[in-house]
């Protein structure tokens, strides 16, 4: 069990180190909205047995917490982080009003399930999927004249 553990936990860090480093320099908002999502959608297709992992043995170990590290608890973190972007922007007004909370679990949701579609037989296309989903939310929660390109 303490091995299962540890390899999530490798997983998770190794995927935020990775986000951090797509993220990183971005200057406004919508970029890192933006860099946010490709960096999740990039990390799924180009790891697949770390994803295979978590969507495995992920969801059965319990954290420090005492909770399913695919709990909704534990996804918290990564919530507040998305939030915290996605207000940022209501902030600046680079990003439209609606409830950021929200927006976020929606957001969040489409990437984790492209994790299952990626690596499906047929796999999604996805480079069609990125384009469509960046797409989507950046036209939803962006005002008009900060929407620049959505792709």
């Amino acid at each position: 069990m303490a091995r299962r553990t540890q390899i999530v936990e490798v997983v998770y860090e190794d995927a935020a180190r990775f986000m951090g480093e797509r993220m990183q320099g971005t200057e406004t908002a919508v970029d890192r909205l933006r860099a946010y999502m490709d960096a999740n959608l990039e990390y799924l297709r180009d790891h697949p047995r770390q994803i295979a992992a978590l969507t495995e043995i992920g969801p059965h170990l319990p954290t420090r917490s005492g909770q399913s590290p695919t709990s909704l608890r534990e996804k918290e973190p990564v919530l507040d982080a998305l939030t915290s972007i996605l207000r940022e922007g209501q902030e600046s007004g680079e990003r439209e009003e609606f409830d950021a909370e929200t927006v976020a679990i929606m957001i969040r949701a489409s990437i984790e399930r492209a994790a299952q579609w990626l690596h499906a037989d047929p796999p999604l296309d996805f480079e069609t999927y990125r384009r469509g989903l960046l797409r989507a939310f950046l036209l939803t929660v962006t005002t008009p004249q900060h929407s620049g390109n959505s792709s």
